[in-house]
């Protein structure tokens, strides 16, 4: 067991996932960070996730559409750009 510190907005963060009052932060962050660099284990942690609603998901949708539109993709130096 180990003892970490939070910012009130991270703290308030990490609440905000918890499903029910008998859920542990440790449970909680187990269920939504996935292990660094493996996508397999990241589309394992979004199976496992509550489905979105329709607003979070117009939300979503439209952050996705304004940075596709806007993104330039520079050939000459492999890098995406705004």
């Amino acid at each position: 067991m180990k003892t970490i510190t939070l910012t009130q907005e991270a703290y308030d963060r990490l609440v905000d996932w918890k499903q029910d009052a008998k859920e542990t932060f440790s449970q909680v962050v187990l269920k939504v960070v996935p292990r660094r660099g493996t996508a397999a284990h990241l589309l394992e942690v979004m199976e496992q996730m509550p489905p979105l609603t329709e607003d979070e998901f117009q939300k979503i949708t439209e952050i996705y559409e304004i940075h596709r539109t806007s993104a330039n993709y520079e050939s000459n130096e492999n890098q995406w750009t705004r």
